[in-house]
């Protein structure tokens, strides 16, 4: 699948016209109803034949926002790399999240600066739009926020000590086509309590976007995946004994639906843990990886 979608220049003017006259700061999904009827007029066909599919997926942005959080996020866009854009402008599907003017356009990673309506759950895609000249390169990031409550901040006094990675895995046949990227969590319990690892996230999306998560296991000095039963963390958590270590992978790639490149994946996790019958969850801050065409 192309990493972007172009229309013809008519399209291209259509939607810089409207995006001069959208008024400056947040849209709602009207907006990109207005964008997906001009850009899919181009390939002949109505918006209820042609689907989402004609815009490819560029982006996953998964965050959980802890407690006191006011909603706001900002949305990482790998610069499709054709040429300087002459505008860029984006557009959310869903009410429950806003989309203000894209920045940075002018470097590799586009920012687009995004907003809660309301602190709940809130899945959404946003499309970017960007004109070059006579064409116009569309791109969706799928957006899943959710606000985290009934939990607490576990201490930096607390003995267990947290890493995130991500990567590659070789191909275990010894191909050549590229390898299985992931990302992973490492926690490692030094403190004198049994800790249970709950999940990686309460967020209802997280199955969607985030795949089956895996146990890492090492034998022999190889890396290996081991999954999970039923591809889930199971409801009573995984202990981790004092002195020990537990390692969980995850293959964000929104089930198949994210392009080759260039794109961005944009974790912010809160995992859950617990200790006796208190949860609580651990910061692992905002972590974006990129694709890009030079295999950086």
């Amino acid at each position: 699948m192309r990493p972007g979608a172009r229309a013809s220049g008519r399209v291209a003017a259509a939607y810089g016209s409207l995006a001069r006259a959208r008024p400056s700061g947040f849209r709602h999904a009207v907006a990109l109803v207005c964008l997906v009827t001009f850009g899919l007029a181009a390939f002949g066909r109505s918006a209820a034949e042609a689907g989402p599919d004609l815009v490819p997926v560029v982006g996953i942005h998964f965050e959980d926002l802890a407690p006191g959080s006011d909603g706001g996020v900002t949305i990482a866009v790998a610069n499709p790399r054709l040429v300087a854009a002459d505008s860029v402008a984006a557009a959310s599907d869903s009410d429950c999240l806003d989309v203000a003017e894209p920045t940075n356009t002018r470097f590799e990673v586009w920012r687009v600066p995004a907003k809660l309506t309301r602190l709940e759950p809130c899945s959404a895609s946003v499309t970017v739009a960007a004109t070059f000249g006579a064409e116009t390169w569309l791109g969706t990031v799928l957006v899943a926020l959710y606000p985290l409550a009934g939990a607490s901040p576990l201490g930096p006094g607390s003995g267990l000590e947290l890493t995130v990675a991500s990567g590659t895995d070789a191909r275990e046949d010894g191909g050549d086509a590229p390898g299985r990227k992931f990302d992973e969590l490492t926690l490692v319990n030094g403190s004198d309590l049994t800790v249970r690892f709950m999940g990686l996230s309460r967020n209802p999306a997280r199955d969607e976007l985030l795949g089956s998560p895996f146990l890492r296991a090492e034998e022999r000095g190889a890396r290996l995946r081991q999954p999970l039963p039923d591809d889930r963390i199971p409801r009573a958590g995984i202990a981790i004994p004092p002195g020990g270590r537990l390692t969980v992978g995850i293959e964000a790639t929104a089930n198949g639906r994210l392009t080759g490149s260039p794109t961005a994946v944009t974790l912010g996790l809160l995992p859950i843990v617990s200790i006796g019958e208190v949860s609580y969850y651990l910061e692992t801050g905002l972590v974006t990886s990129f694709s890009w065409p030079d295999g950086r």
